[in-house]
């Protein structure tokens, strides 16, 4: 049978199922083997954590999270030494390679009449 179904199946109190399911829980999980006091510590710290009455023990965390309230935000300006905006000079090549191709098909010209003639222009898209 396997331990998840014992462990339900077994009479213990609810302190004590909580434990061994929080030791169960965390060696599936994380691969930890923890004991039991481990356990029971972990589900007492978890019922701090919901209750919203867990205490942190730095007290440097508290001191850090008071400077950041004293002090208004201030956003980052940015600026480009580069003013030139980009520039589509690649796109509009291929934009006219593309006309001129489409106007030649137009005209009854095969595909392979069209690359001759894009041969002997030796382009460079």
């Amino acid at each position: 049978m396997p331990y998840t179904i014992s462990l339900l199946d077994s009479d213990l109190s609810v302190e004590d199922f909580k434990a061994k399911w929080a030791k169960h829980v965390i060696k599936i999980q994380y691969g930890l083997d923890i004991s039991d006091e481990d356990a029971k510590n972990a589900v007492n710290i978890f019922k701090e954590l919901k209750a919203g009455e867990y205490k942190n023990d730095k007290s440097n965390l508290n001191e850090a999270n008071k400077e950041d309230t004293k002090k208004p935000f201030t956003p980052i300006q940015g600026f480009s030494l580069n003013n030139k905006t980009y520039q589509d000079e690649a796109i509009e090549r291929l934009k006219k390679l593309y006309e001129m191709i489409k106007s030649e098909f137009d005209n009854g010209k095969t595909e392979l009449e069209i690359l001759k003639q894009l041969a002997k222009l030796n382009l460079k898209v």
